[in-house]
């Protein structure tokens, strides 16, 4: 009988020989052989990421390509033909959201955000106006196909307002010298997190709106996978009052819109307001017809 000693030692040969990225090698005592085993939940693991990274047609070709390499060299011959026998469609199928590659802008801004970096930005807003200024970048989050950093904008301002921006829309920067402080506790402190939840659609501002909301029961599920924070107030007939919480009224104007006659703002009243205002320009831009 083999000491266990030598067994790990016979591993540690064969794991040198086929590389770290094989299968796993274990002993099997009644046979006497070293066996290579499957790792299940690593080729599973590596699948899901897989179906995330083609599903949200995210990255540009050439940052897909990078990280799906980077995920099957994870796995040996045989588990890769196994993934590939069902992600091999959407790959061939794949259509990006955008052309522009990221991954190294968001390489640097990660660096960035663990060294407290201010890094130099232009950036072309949705507007299409392009501007050049410095943010003090917190974060790093992704929302409806797009990468966002999180940052402070005005860094020399003694509140410093935090907005997103997204990464694709970063045309060119320069990483400063210059440092910046971030608070640690406080009503500064920054949660990543908590900022994200209220950011429908990544449009942020610098004060909070609860909104009450009317909607049909089938738009009970959309509303609470759109708004993270919300809370069921009671049911009205067949229709369901919610509360939702957001940090831009504009995004929450432009989801409601898309709902049709299904959701009904009953508070604030200056949202009802707004919300009459933009319906009679509609109504107006059709009269004639």
């Amino acid at each position: 009988m083999k000491h266990i000693e030598t067994i790990k030692k016979d591993i540690r040969f064969i794991i040198q020989a086929i590389g770290p990225n094989g299968p796993l090698i274990e002993y099997d005592k009644p046979s006497k052989l070293y066996k290579m085993v499957q790792d299940n939940d690593q080729v599973f693991y590596c699948f899901t990421l897989l179906t995330m990274l083609y599903g949200s047609r995210s990255l540009p070709k050439q940052d897909l390509d990078h990280l799906t390499q980077y995920i099957f060299n994870r796995l040996h011959v045989a588990e890769r033909m196994q993934v590939k026998k069902i992600t091999s469609s959407y790959e061939l199928n794949y259509r990006p959201m955008i052309e522009k590659s990221v991954l190294k802008c968001i390489r640097d801004l990660y660096s960035c955000i663990l060294n407290h970096t201010i890094i130099e930005i232009t950036y072309t807003r949705s507007s299409l106006e392009t501007k050049s200024f410095p943010i003090a970048p917190l974060s790093i989050t992704y929302d409806e196909g797009f990468f966002y950093c999180v940052a402070y904008k005005d860094i020399d301002a003694e509140q410093r307002p935090i907005r997103n921006y997204r990464i694709d829309r970063i045309n060119k920067y320069k990483i400063k010298k210059s440092k910046f402080t971030k608070p640690l506790d406080g009503i500064h402190f920054f949660e990543a997190g908590k900022h994200s939840n209220y950011s429908f659609m990544m449009h942020t501002g610098d004060s909070i709106i609860t909104a009450t909301i009317k909607v049909k029961p089938f738009l009970s599920n959309y509303l609470k996978s759109k708004f993270p924070v919300h809370e069921f107030i009671r049911k009205d007939g067949e229709q369901e009052i919610y509360k939702v919480t957001v940090s831009n009224e504009e995004s929450l104007l432009f989801w409601l819109f898309q709902q049709r006659t299904w959701a009904e703002v009953l508070s604030p009243q200056s949202l009802r307001d707004k919300m009459k205002a933009e319906i009679a320009s509609l109504a107006q831009m059709y009269v004639g017809d």
